[in-house]
Formats: C-alpha cells, structure tokens, sequence
C-alpha cells in the first residue's frame, strides 16, 4: 500500500509572524497522491507558526497559507477531536509524524510564546535588565548614605564606642563606619569618607591622626623619627596620598630605604626620601603598559583623579618621581628573576645578554641539544640550524632630550638592547668607514633612505633588531637605536651582538634586503673588531628574503632567495620581526620623549 508523501512549502513575506519573522510552514501532500485513499482529517488550524523546526521546503504552492492541510480530506474536524487511542492504529507513519508535530506544537505554544514575546537573560541581556536599572539606581543611593548602619555605635567586633561621625572606608568589602581609632587600623592607604550628619565628605587617614610606623610589626618604636616636613607621598593603586610616617630611630635600625622596601614601598632616592610607591601600583602599570601600552603620565593622572577629581584639591605632583621609580623598579625587578641577586659578583658581574630569555625552541647546545649534535652527519645537521630576522623599524622614534649625564642608562647591555657606550664608540669609529653599497636590485625603501636623517630634533630615528625567525623571540643583545636610516653598519652591530657566543654550525639569515647586504658582509666584518663572521670557518651562512617582501625584488632574488626554494628552510616566512613591530608600534608616544638611558 502507497504512503503519503507530504512536503512543506514557505508562505510569502505577508504572512511573516511578527515576532520571530519566521515563515509559516505548510504542510500539504504530493501531487502524485491516490484519490482513492481513505480520508480521515480535514483542515487543522495552527496558531502559530512552527519556528523551531525545519521541513524540507515543496515547489508546490499551497492552497491556503493558514492551516496545515492533509488533502484530500475536506470534512470539518480539528485535532481536538482526534481519538488517539481508537485511531492510532488506523494512521499511517506519516501522519503519526504530523500528529505528533502538531500536539507538541499545541502543548508548547504558551511556552514558547512567553520566550519569544519576552526578553531572557541569554538572548537579549540587556533589554532583560532594562527592567531592574531603579533597583540599581536605589542601591548605588543607599552607599552614599550610612549603608544601614543607623546604630551609633562602631561597627568593629571588639569595639562598642558610639559614634555621631562615622568612618568609611572607600576600599573596604562591606563599607560599614567605624570609629576614628578603628579607622587608623583598616589600612595604611585608604580613600576615606566621613559622615557628617548629612552625607560622606572626603577624609584622610592623617587628617584622624594616623602615623605609619616602620620597621615594627606592631607599630610601637621607643625611638620614632618623621619623614621629612612630615608630609610624606604615597603612590599607590587608589590614588596620591599625604600620610604622616615615622622612620625607626633605634639603635639598630637599618637604613630608611631598607625601612620602606620591608614594608613593600619603594623610595624615590636613597638619601631622606619624601616619596615611595606601593609595590601594587608598580606591578599594576607594568602589567597595564604591556597590554594597553598606556603611558606613565595617563596613568599617574588617572591616580591623581582618584585622589581628586575635581582639581580643587590637587594631590602633590609627583609624575616625575613616579618615572624615575618605575625605571628602577623594573630594573631591579630584572636583576632578581634572573637570578643576579644569588651571585657573588652581583649586578656588576653580569654579562652581556644574561638578562634576556632565551628563544626555548632555537638550539642551544648544552641545553636542548644531543652531546654529539656537533658529530652529526650533514643529512641531519640542518636540524640544528638557528633561524634568525632582521628588520628595522622607523615608527620608535625618540627625540633629542636629555642626556647622558642626567639620564643614564641603567641596562648595560644585560638583555636585549645593546650596551649604548659600546656601541656609540663603534658607530665614531666605523660610521663613516663603512659605505652604503648602491642598489642591484629594485628601488627599496630601506636603501633608498639608509642615509637620512630621522626628522629635526631627534636622537634616534627608529630601532633595529635581530630575532629569532621561527618563533618570534627576541635575541640577547640584538636591539638598537638608528641615528639615520637602515645603515649597513647599525645592523651589522645588531646581528654580530646577537651571535657573538653562537656554536651552531648553520645559521639562515632573513632580511628584505638580504640580496645586497649579503654582499659584502665578509669584507665588513674583516674590518671590524674579531666577530663570529670573521673567526669561524666552519660556519655555514644562508641568505634568505622573507615571503611577503620577495615579490617586490628582481626575478633573479626571487630565484635565489626565496623560502619555498631552498632545501632545509621547512615552512619558514621570515616576517617575525614585522610581527613584533606590530606590537611595539603602540608604545610610540612613550619612546618619543625618553632619554637616552630609558
């Protein structure tokens, strides 16, 4: 016996339900159906249309747009009237799928149109809270008032003192007012409140008499001495405070600085400091201008504002203390994780790239490397190849301010930019003895402007590096300023710095001018000072141009220093250092105005 055969068919876009702009689907038969079939139902009426599930749709047009038809049947009837269990065994598989489609679409329909008329959380959030923004504006309102401490007494455990002028402390999780001696023991570094009878006015922990003690844990000293004019700065992460503290007088104190740095606040100078910043806030802007590249004088008025948002009561200007301190703090910081701290010779015996981390996946014999990677046969040499990129970028401009003198550099060439009086002794004696060779290939940028100058005003016309060309690591010592433009004699520095203590055998330099500063690297590093180029014989060196810049080279660089043609290169692009830039690019504002020893 022949089964119906039904299709669905999609209404016009006059019958769209308005809510869901779903079409109706119309159930209906196949042409080809036997009039001699027995009818059993007529047209049933949907109320709505059947969003949630999807019929293949029919290239036959239906006869009615309302209903579900299941032709030829033209009695009057409705699915309420279907007796289930008397008529189950007389249906066919295909209306028992419409029957059951049909009675979950009637059972469901008051459910779903609750979902579809009214906003949930997970489908329209916002238009869900719209209804709750009073509920928040009354609880924002009822913190500016005492937060339901009608009570006059002080809200701390082991204190019953009653009060008719709370405290409250602006850092504190329930926000509760205490009394003014339980108020000095919160925290040193608060935004506090006072209530007036009226409403919170701004307040001071020094203003309720506090005194920070150093150098005692319970804040007791039989010798106490005060900071300078006993208005000593706080920078910390909620704002600029004005704090009284006292130094320890006894006799076997130790030095103020070493005072501060125990209580986790790191002085401004060395001799009487008048300021400190909080360990929180250091760490707070080291992290924020790595990943938002904010600069020191947004975040310090940030801090500023926190402590006054109006201007009438500025805090004490300290934006040029707080760089000095973030200089040294991130110095020190250096020193410490890599380990300087724990050697005799300390900072001073610290050599040339120790600082810098070094590139995991790159080969380093006596760390990743066989004992016999040196005896390998050439048919596995190449797997300890190192892979380096070389590139310049024009946008870390820094102009002419300061000096030597008055900004010297803390970093002597402990990580990855180069030591600068070593490197400026070099650029007096070889700057002028080194020729930019003249172009072979198309017109580059990089040629073109190797010997113009950066702008008026500047001191450094952008930087040049050296990294490694698989996995985007910096290389030690391979970071420098350029005083003109892509100058052989910049970027020769860079790459023998960076190689001065490689023992690897093979080495594929990627550069965009690869084709004509390959040319006479030998004949240059001859003329420099004793260089892993002019030493090692055994060293085997291959030139290659990255894939994004190669296009715009002559054929015969195409052939000759492409990636896709040259055996033991893998999948390498050489573009890592375009990568890196892209992400350095965003510090430009900070670079510019640095001395030469930030």
């Amino acid at each position: 016996m022949g089964r119906k055969r039904q299709f669905a068919s999609i209404t016009d876009d006059s019958i769209l339900d308005p809510i869901s702009k779903q079409p109706n689907i119309i159930l209906h038969e196949h042409s080809e159906y036997a009039s001699n079939h027995t009818p059993r139902h007529s047209q049933i009426p949907i109320p709505n249309p059947l969003i949630n599930h999807v019929i293949p749709a029919s290239p036959l047009t239906p006869s009615s747009s309302a209903f579900v038809e299941l032709r030829p049947n033209n009695s009057a009837g409705s699915l309420a009237h279907i007796d289930i269990d008397q008529d189950l065994v007389e249906l066919e598989d295909h209306e028992l799928e419409v029957l059951g489609l049909l009675q979950y679409v009637r059972r469901n329909h008051e459910k779903k149109k609750v979902l579809l008329d009214e906003p949930s959380h997970s489908n329209q959030p916002l238009r869900a809270w719209t209804p709750y923004i009073d509920a928040y504006v009354a609880e924002l309102l009822r913190l500016e008032g005492r937060n339901g401490a009608a009570h006059p007494t002080c809200s701390s455990p082991s204190c019953s003192t009653e009060v008719t002028q709370g405290f409250r402390c602006q850092d504190c999780f329930l926000g509760t007012l205490m009394c003014t001696e339980c108020t000095k023991f919160s925290t040193d570094f608060v935004l506090g409140k006072r209530w007036n009878g009226m409403y919170f006015e701004k307040t001071s922990l020094k203003s309720l008499g506090l005194r920070i003690q150093l150098n005692h844990l319970d804040g007791a000293c039989s010798n106490p001495s005060a900071a300078f004019n006993d208005d000593f700065i706080v920078i910390a992460a909620n704002g600029v405070h004005e704090v009284s503290l006292d130094y320890c007088g006894c006799p076997q104190q130790v030095a103020r600085t070493a005072q501060l740095l125990r209580a986790r606040l790191f002085p401004s100078t060395v001799v009487d400091p008048k300021t400190a910043a909080t360990f929180d806030v250091l760490e707070g802007f080291q992290l924020l201008s790595f990943t938002s590249k904010i600069s020191a004088f947004e975040f310090y008025r940030a801090l500023a504002r926190m402590s006054d948002n109006t201007g009438v009561h500025p805090p004490k200007d300290r934006y040029t203390t707080f760089l000095r301190i973030v200089r040294e703090w991130r110095h020190v910081r250096l020193l410490k994780r890599m380990g300087r701290g724990h050697a005799a010779s300390g900072v001073q015996g610290t050599q040339k790239g120790e600082c810098a981390i070094l590139c995991p996946a790159c080969p380093h014999p006596g760390i990743n490397l066989p004992e016999d990677w040196h005896d390998q046969p050439e048919s596995r040499q190449w797997l300890y190849s190192l892979f380096i990129g070389i590139d310049a970028n024009f946008c870390l401009k820094r102009m002419n301010v300061s000096s030597d003198l008055q900004d010297p550099g803390l970093n002597h060439g402990y990580a990855y930019v180069v030591d600068n009086t070593e490197f400026q002794a070099y650029l007096a004696k070889y700057g002028k003895a080194i020729p930019d060779d003249k172009s072979t290939c198309n017109n580059h940028d990089a040629i073109k402007s190797a010997s113009a100058r950066g702008g008026h005003g500047t001191a450094a016309s952008g930087s040049g590096t050296a990294e490694c060309a698989r996995h985007d690591m910096k290389c030690p010592n391979a970071v420098g300023d350029l005083q003109k433009g892509e100058r052989y004699v910049n970027m020769d520095y860079f790459v023998l710095s960076s190689l001065e203590n490689c023992k690897l055998l093979r080495i594929v330099v990627s550069y965009d001018i690869a084709c004509q500063w390959s040319k006479n690297l030998s004949l240059r590093c001859s003329l420099y000072p004793p260089n892993i180029l002019s030493t090692r014989k055994d060293l085997e060196l291959v030139y290659l141009v990255p894939k994004f810049h190669l296009p715009a080279h002559v054929q015969h660089c195409q052939e000759n220093y492409s990636f896709n043609f040259i055996p033991r290169v893998a999948r390498t692009d050489g573009e890592s250092p375009e990568r890196g830039w892209a992400a350095a690019n965003s510090v430009t504002n900070s670079t510019r105005e640095m001395g030469p020893g930030s």
